[in-house]
Formats: structure tokens, C-alpha cells, sequence
């Protein structure tokens, strides 16, 4: 298994760069094939993330919000329309 900062280079571009895909995200245990590298929710509420240091991290979405912030897994939510950005 990679180290937390192989995996968080592995997954960056340039600061000018878009990202190359959006999916839609339901909480599971299950590691992301492909780790996220933004998360959006559509309706407010908590997203469970697990980070690339592989820290479990309770973040609090306003409706519409997006965050920078990379995450191998999202374990739990009452957020919902959950978007993730590669």
C-alpha cells in the first residue's frame, strides 16, 4: 500500500487543471477504486470521509457545497446527492 503523500500526489494536477470525472457517491465501507479528489452535496448535512492519511473525518456540507479535499472513502452521510470529483 502507498503512503498517505504518495497517494495525495498520485491524485494531483496542475491547479489549473479540471477534474476528469464526476460520479455519484453513496456511503459505503468500501475504499474508492479511484481515491476523490473534491466532494459535493447537494442537500446539506454530514459526510463521514475517510482521508488519504487514513484519518475518519466528519465534515459538515451547506447545499451546493464542494470541498478540495481528498478522501479514499465515504463511510456514512445525511447529506445526500453526493458528487465526487477525480
Amino acid at each position: 500500500m502507498s503512503s498517505a503523500s504518495d497517494l495525495a500526489q498520485s491524485t494531483l494536477l496542475s491547479s489549473d487543471s479540471c477534474y476528469v470525472d464526476v460520479i455519484n457517491v453513496t456511503a459505503s465501507a468500501t475504499p474508492f477504486v479511484r481515491p476523490l479528489r473534491a466532494i459535493r452535496a447537494k442537500v446539506a448535512g454530514t459526510i463521514t470521509l475517510t482521508t488519504f492519511a487514513g484519518n475518519s473525518v466528519v465534515c459538515e456540507f451547506a447545499a451546493g457545497e464542494t470541498r478540495r479535499i481528498g478522501a479514499t472513502a465515504i463511510t456514512a452521510a445525511t447529506a445526500t446527492g453526493i458528487e465526487g470529483m477525480l
